[in-house]
């Protein structure tokens, strides 16, 4: 995703109407590519499931507004938002 179109999303998420779950569902093909990776083998479909809507729901709420763009770009903080949510997901499993 190129920052310029980030910009267009990270606008849309603040909008006052859908469009801003439009563009949060933008990123759901990529997530769950992502979590396919991360979780091979590990968490079953319906976790990787679970785990996909719970992330997307944290871009709108959280990560959108919580994003510093002179720290990094968003995907990298993405990533790492999915792995600890991964890695939390296997620590309550074993619980």
């Amino acid at each position: 995703m190129t920052d310029s179109l980030w910009f267009t999303t990270r606008s849309s998420l603040f909008a006052d109407d859908d469009s801003a779950w439009r563009e949060v569902a933008r990123y759901e093909a990529p997530l769950r590519r992502l979590l396919a990776g991360h979780c091979a083998g590990r968490l079953g479909e319906a976790d990787r499931e679970d785990l996909l809507q719970d992330i997307l729901i944290e871009i709108k709420q959280d990560l959108a507004g919580r994003h510093d763009p002179d720290r990094g770009r968003f995907r990298a903080l993405l990533q790492t938002v999915v792995r600890r949510r991964v890695i939390d997901r296997l620590r309550r499993r074993r619980e």
